[in-house]
């Protein structure tokens, strides 16, 4: 079986293409004969032609199951099943991979989202004061009078946090300057 014909096979379908696992076996001791021939005393030439062809073998071999592993999980997540065709290794990544998958979903059900009691909402009170400000020195975070959560505040950042805040940021020593 040509080795390239696999591969292309496998590039022009969506689908899992059928391989056998003795087919894969076959070029396993191919290249184990490679490797084999690469050590025998020969010529330079040869030893080198034979490591590159080796090379070459084993980087398509690699592409072909990484292409087959992303098919895979395509399937499983498409249609929250293992497709039918695998090679033995591939088996049981395919077995764990949709294991994580069926306890992710359920874990959502189950939670939904697991931030959502602590998100705050986005939303801007037009009633508050605001005041445009520099920012000194690293405040980590602040939570404003408007909700709005002003996480890491660097010096230098321009931030406009409410007046509020502003003040009360000062009374605690912290170096803010102010930008009317």
């Amino acid at each position: 079986m040509n080795l390239v014909l696999i591969w292309t096979k496998e590039y022009e379908n969506a689908e899992l293409q059928n391989i056998s696992p003795e087919t894969l076996s076959d070029i396993y001791l191919f290249l184990e004969e490679l490797k084999r021939q690469e050590s025998v005393d020969i010529d330079d030439i040869h030893r080198k032609i034979f490591s590159m062809y080796g090379v070459f073998l084993r980087w398509i071999l690699d592409d072909i199951k990484l292409l087959r592993r992303l098919k895979i999980v395509a399937f499983i997540i498409a249609h929250n099943e293992v497709p039918k065709n695998l090679l033995p290794e591939e088996a049981v990544f395919a077995d764990a991979f949709r294991k994580i998958i069926e306890t992710t979903r359920r874990e959502k059900e189950i939670i939904g989202d697991p931030l959502e009691l602590i998100r705050v909402e986005k939303r801007v009170d037009k009633k508050i004061k605001r005041q445009p400000v520099i920012v000194q020195t690293e405040i980590r975070s602040l939570v404003g009078m408007d909700g709005l959560v002003y996480r890491g505040l660097r010096k230098g950042t321009i931030a406009n946090i409410p007046t509020k805040n502003y003040e009360l940021l000062i009374g605690r020593g912290a170096q803010i300057k102010e930008l009317s």
